[in-house]
């Protein structure tokens, strides 16, 4: 039997404290900004580097999460969002599949930020 309890990471989005990211079961807390390259100024793009050491970028692309390699505008993964029935990532690219620990991770943070960045938008224009 395998064991299928494996920790590829934790991250924190306190309220009041800096966003830190731990990956692997064995790694070391860091700050979320010093584990994230920031691509541009006014953009919510999060690159990273993944552990199969292939870098990657998380950003919107006309209301879906893709990743690319940075530079590159064709998916390897896309975030299907659905309200009514089943969300899911589409795996596009057989090469990311060495490297799904950390791409989940930073999927769900970067899918958090969005979501975050998206309410906080809303609530200004109202």
């Amino acid at each position: 039997m395998i064991n299928s309890d494996v920790v590829v990471g934790e991250f924190e989005l306190p309220f009041f404290k800096k966003d830190r990211i731990k990956v692997g079961p064995n790694g070391e807390w860091q700050l979320m900004r010093d584990y994230f390259d920031k691509p541009g100024m006014f953009t919510c793009a999060k690159a990273f580097t993944s552990n199969n050491g292939t870098k990657y970028i998380w950003k919107d692309h006309w209301g879906y999460l893709i990743m690319t390699y940075p530079g590159d505008k064709e998916p390897l993964i896309k975030y299907h969002h659905n309200t009514s029935g089943s969300s899911y990532l589409e795996v596009l690219h057989s090469s990311t599949i060495t490297g799904l620990d950390t791409i989940l991770l930073t999927f769900l943070i970067a899918e958090r930020k969005k979501r975050d960045y998206e309410a906080a938008a809303v609530s200004a224009a109202s």
